[in-house]
């Protein structure tokens, strides 16, 4: 899933769910974020770029780009 707001967060707390949250997200999402992140939860990734680069970064990092 990928996200870019607060009311996001929620999503990323599914089951099994891949998440990104991209960089120009608001700071609600961000902050949770980094905490998965800093928490060693590999299935969240706080992208380095916006937009729909963020989600490109995501899908190269989570193995779900073609080849």
């Amino acid at each position: 899933m990928c996200g870019d707001s607060g009311n996001d967060v929620d999503l990323f707390k599914v089951e099994g769910v891949f998440g990104v949250a991209v960089s120009n997200s608001h700071p609600e999402l961000r902050e949770f974020a980094e905490g998965e992140v800093r928490g060693g939860n590999d299935r969240v990734l706080l992208a380095s770029r916006e937009c729909a680069g963020g989600i490109v970064e995501a899908l190269g990092r989570f193995g779900l780009a073609g080849e």
